[in-house]
């Protein structure tokens, strides 16, 4: 299949699943083409891409200049767009990755006998602060979109679920996990050496947060429940921030609020994966988010996970095994579930293998044919009618 890949959201897991997902389908010798958006563009996302520009000679891509919000620059992405689509199909499949993404590909006036696809990595109705005339506007945006798209893939079952909610008909819907790429996964062998360069002497119970920081991964909520495991526990604990954004200065201010500054450590822009080996617990605080990656690469790290419960928590986290949900957040709670394997050495070695077992399940493998397999559910009918054509006219005029 010739397939055309779109995304705007280039950065943390959207960034990885596009990767991921050009990586396997042209292993399985479909013809890629990647549109994508500097914009928002993070190092993780230009270094794997450029990694894979050099590994297939066959990749085709390209950038344009996609922005999140919406404005008149909109015009000129869209043009562009149609342009790439008019030159270089036709395409068997056209995929939008992302919000905006989504929007600007399902409009395309002309798609030349393509198939549509869309995947969100996070309906914006998932966020349950965006209400009223808001709301309203983005479900029928969304539900009208969808009937014009041939499948759409949620990332996770409280994404399916809120898709049904905005309006996108069940009929359309397909549920594929993100996976992992193992060959990616953290090196466990090399946790003294991480802690060593962190400073983290062996006693040291290290709690680790790994995200953006912006609004919706609320990583305030952390401080303020670390604050109070700090001050219940004997265990002598620190805390990572590994992520970057625009809160990280009121979050260094709240630190130093909540007298906890001695125990955290804000690592910035860096590989999650790359300081995992030196974590002991993921804590993971958001209010809404698709599916996350990082829950994947701490469980296949052997790493318990103390989440709020987004898109990815049901289907990864066994309570009491391999962590806990918190819902609804309850900053005492979250410090109850944290304190429980931080006490608890026995339980956090108990978590690995399960952990283990439960993120090989997960495989960028099986995301990539469960994919393929969407794909080719939605051309056949489309070929079919092609050939039923042909062999109708060579009947008629056999010579």
């Amino acid at each position: 299949m010739k397939i055309l890949l779109l995304l705007e959201a280039t950065l943390g897991g959207t960034g990885r699943h596009i990767l991921d997902l050009s990586d396997g389908l042209l292993a399985l010798d479909h013809e890629v083409h990647l549109v994508y958006s500097l914009v928002r563009a993070d190092h993780a996302f230009l270094s794997g891409l450029a990694a894979l520009r050099k590994k297939e000679p066959r990749f085709h891509c390209e950038s344009t200049a996609i922005r999140r919000s919406v404005g008149i620059s909109d015009i000129r992405s869209y043009l562009e767009l149609a342009r790439y689509v008019a030159r270089e199909g036709p395409f068997d499949i056209l995929h939008a990755h992302s919000t905006k993404a989504g929007f600007l590909l399902r409009l395309l006036i002309s798609r030349r006998g393509a198939a549509m696809v869309y995947t969100p990595h996070g309906l914006m109705t998932l966020n349950h602060e965006l209400r009223g005339p808001s709301r309203w506007a983005v479900s029928v945006l969304e539900s009208c979109l969808a009937r014009i798209s041939d499948a759409v893939i949620a990332v996770s079952g409280v994404e399916r679920q809120c898709a049904i909610d905005t309006g996108i008909p069940a009929e359309k819907l397909t549920v594929i996990h993100n996976g992992l790429n193992f060959a990616h996964a953290p090196d466990m062998e090399r946790r003294d050496t991480v802690r060593a360069r962190l400073g983290l002497e062996a006693g040291t119970v290290c709690v680790a947060s790994i995200g953006l920081l912006v609004a919706n991964k609320e990583p305030g909520r952390l401080l303020d429940a670390f604050a109070i495991v700090a001050g219940k526990t004997t265990q002598p604990v620190c805390l990572l921030v590994i992520g970057w954004g625009p809160l990280e200065a009121d979050l260094r201010a709240r630190a130093a609020a909540l007298g906890i500054v001695d125990h955290v450590r804000f690592l910035g822009q860096v590989s999650g994966i790359e300081y995992l080996p030196a974590v002991d617990i993921l804590a993971h605080t958001s209010r809404y988010e698709g599916f996350g990656y990082v829950f994947l690469e701490t469980l296949s790290a052997g790493i318990p996970v103390i989440t709020t419960r987004v898109g990815g928590a049901d289907e990864l986290i066994e309570s009491g095994v391999t962590g806990y949900i918190c819902d609804p957040w309850n900053s005492e709670e979250f410090a109850a579930f944290l304190l429980r394997f931080i006490d608890s050495p026995e339980q956090r070695a108990a978590a690995a293998v399960p952990a283990r077992a439960r993120a090989e399940k997960s495989s960028a493998t099986v995301m990539v044919s469960a994919t393929a397999g969407v794909y080719q559910s939605i051309r056949q009918p489309q070929k079919a009618s092609v050939n039923a054509l042909k062999d109708r006219l060579i009947s008629r005029n056999p010579q």
